[in-house]
């Protein structure tokens, strides 16, 4: 049996890339049979990424600390484009402190708009570990109606994703990673807006 979801028309997730996205919208796809609608703003267009939002009534954000999301996101686009910046053989320095410097800009533009667009804000660290009480949580909050049986979500989870779930397995994570670690100083600013968002947490 192929189950087709229902796109919520209330609820939208924005997040910064590879901060629980993918997983957050299967998980609520499998438990009510909606998928929410997603997006990043990711550094560009922030008028048009603001104008969206504001088609939502609830707009879901789960925030991730900027060592583990920038190194994330670096791993999973060096991959997909099969760039060599960070390989240990073809290490380019100027490269990867374009790279570095591109995800520093975008990372700040991202959180400093939580603050006037999200409705319901979660940590990533505390979303992984309680997953079923969260979404559980955010289906109450947004009064989302269940329409699929236990049965029809067993369905859904055949649906496959070929999307990475985490940019750990992939070879040159520990060379982004310890990079990253290296210009720690460099995302002070980062730093000072997720300490800022973490402010905003309001589901616990």
């Amino acid at each position: 049996m192929r189950i087709t979801a229902m796109k919520s028309t209330t609820t939208v997730i924005s997040t910064y890339p590879r901060s629980g996205k993918n997983f957050f919208v299967d998980l609520f796809k499998l438990k009510t049979g909606f998928h929410i609608p997603d997006t990043h703003l990711n550094g560009y267009d922030e008028k048009g990424h603001v104008s969206f939002l504001k088609n939502f009534e609830h707009v879901v954000t789960i925030i991730r600390n900027p060592i583990d999301s920038i190194s994330s996101l670096i791993t999973m686009e060096m991959t997909n484009h099969n760039l060599n910046y960070f390989d240990e053989n073809t290490f380019s320095e100027v490269h990867a402190q374009w790279v570095i410097n591109a995800k520093v800009n975008e990372y700040v533009n991202f959180y400093r708009q939580i603050k006037d667009n999200s409705t319901i804000v979660i940590d990533f660290d505390f979303f992984i570990s309680n997953d079923d009480y969260v979404i559980d949580s955010v289906i109450d909050i947004t009064k989302t109606p269940v329409l699929l049986s236990p049965m029809e979500s067993q369905g859904l989870k055949n649906i496959n994703s070929n999307f990475p779930r985490t940019s750990k397995p992939q070879p040159i994570y520990e060379n982004v990673l310890k990079f990253v670690l290296q210009k720690e100083s460099e995302l002070t600013d980062c730093f000072n807006a997720f300490e800022d968002a973490k402010k905003l947490i309001n589901l616990t």
